[in-house]
C-alpha cells in the first residue's frame, strides 16, 4: 500500500504538466530533454524522500511504545520468522531498506510517468503499475522461483535469499541491479519519446512532431 501510494501522489507530474502547460513551460526549460530530466531528477529525490520519511515515522511510532536499541532484538535474532544473518546489524538493515525501497519506487515510477507520456493518460499508467505491484505480491508468494524476477519483489527485503532460504538466487545485489536496469532502459526509451511527442495537440492520444 505505501507504495501504491507514492504512485498516486506522483502519478500526474509529468503528463498533466506537458498536457497544460507544456507550449509554456519547456519553451521557458529550455528543451524538451531539459525538462525531462527535471522530472527525472525530481522523482528521484522524491522516492528517496518517500523512503526515508517512512522509515523514520515507522521508528518514532514504535519508539514511544517500545524500547531504543540498536541492537537487533533477541526474538529476530531467535530465527522464529526470519533467518537473520549474523552479520547484519540495525544500521545494515536500514541501509538496504532504503536503498532497496526507494531504488524500486524510482524505477517503477519512472516506468510509470513515461507511461503516463506515451499514452498520454495518467491514470492508464498507475491502473497499469498497481496492477504489476501487486501481481509481483501474489505470484511471489507461492511461486518463490519466480520471486527474483518480479519487479515488486526487489523491495521486499524478507523475500530475499538472505532472510528466506525458501527464495532462490534472490541477492539484495541482484535487485539493485535489477532496477538499475529498468531504469537505465526506461530512461533512454523516454527521453527518445519526450522529443518526440506533440506538445502542442494535448487532447490526442499519441501524437509526435515531425523531425525537421
Amino acid at each position: 500500500m505505501p507504495h501504491l501510494l507514492f504512485f498516486y501522489l506522483i502519478g500526474d507530474m509529468a503528463e498533466g504538466e506537458l498536457q497544460y502547460r507544456g507550449p509554456l513551460v519547456i519553451p521557458l526549460v529550455g528543451s524538451r530533454r531539459l525538462w525531462w530530466l527535471g522530472k527525472i531528477t525530481t522523482l528521484f529525490i522524491l522516492a528517496i524522500g518517500y523512503t526515508v520519511f517512512g522509515i523514520v515515522t515507522t521508528i518514532i511510532g514504535a519508539a514511544i511504545a517500545l524500547p531504543w536499541a540498536m541492537d537487533l532484538s533477541p526474538f529476530l535474532r531467535s530465527g522464529a520468522l526470519w533467518t537473520v544473518p549474523d552479520t547484519m546489524n540495525v544500521m545494515a538493515l536500514l541501509a538496504w531498506f532504503v536503498s532497496l525501497i526507494s531504488s524500486t519506487l524510482f524505477a517503477i515510477s519512472l516506468l510509470q510517468i513515461t507511461l503516463s507520456v506515451w499514452w498520454r493518460r495518467a491514470f492508464y499508467a498507475f491502473t497499469s503499475i498497481s496492477a504489476l505491484m501487486l501481481l509481483s505480491w501474489l505470484l511471489g508468494i507461492d511461486n518463490p522461483i519466480l520471486v527474483r524476477w518480479l519487479p515488486g519483489s526487489q523491495s521486499m527485503l524478507l523475500r530475499h535469499t538472505i532472510f528466506d532460504s525458501g527464495v532462490p538466487n534472490h541477492s539484495l545485489a541482484w535487485s539493485l541491479g535489477y532496477n538499475i536496469v529498468i531504469v537505465t532502459v526506461v530512461f533512454w526509451t523516454s527521453i527518445w519519446h519526450v522529443h518526440h511527442v506533440d506538445i502542442w495537440n494535448p487532447t490526442a492520444d499519441i501524437h509526435l512532431k515531425e523531425e525537421r
